[in-house]
């Protein structure tokens, strides 16, 4: 590879360019894992925490807020779970779940 001329900008390389794939969905916060560290078995599942900062109840947000546990997979992308709080009022299951274009680039993304 012949070097660059002085005044040049150059491109990084390849490596610097990649990102890694996405774990979680994005804006959304990771909870830190239980002390113990790697190798003791203490960290388990990945946690998220989803909250809001809207008192208008109306939007129905009280049903997404929470915390979440890896629950699986979906479309090669972890899945995850809400655990279920005292206060919920509704039967039913909510789920943090990626789905790949398959079905279009619309329906592509993050998904409660």
């Amino acid at each position: 590879m012949r070097p660059a001329r002085p005044g040049t900008p150059q491109r990084p390389a390849a490596s610097a360019q990649a990102r890694p794939p996405a774990t979680a969905p994005p804006g959304i916060a990771k909870k830190p894992p239980p002390p113990g560290g790697p190798g003791t078995g203490a960290a388990g599942p990945l946690a998220i925490v989803v909250s809001s900062m809207s008192d208008d109840e109306s939007l129905g947000l009280e049903t997404l807020v929470g915390e979440y546990v890896e629950s699986g997979t979906n479309h090669g992308k972890k899945s995850f779970k809400r655990k279920r709080q005292p206060t919920d009022t509704e039967d039913g299951d909510v789920f943090i779940y990626f789905w790949d274009q398959r079905d279009g680039p619309d329906f592509g993304g993050w998904w409660f």
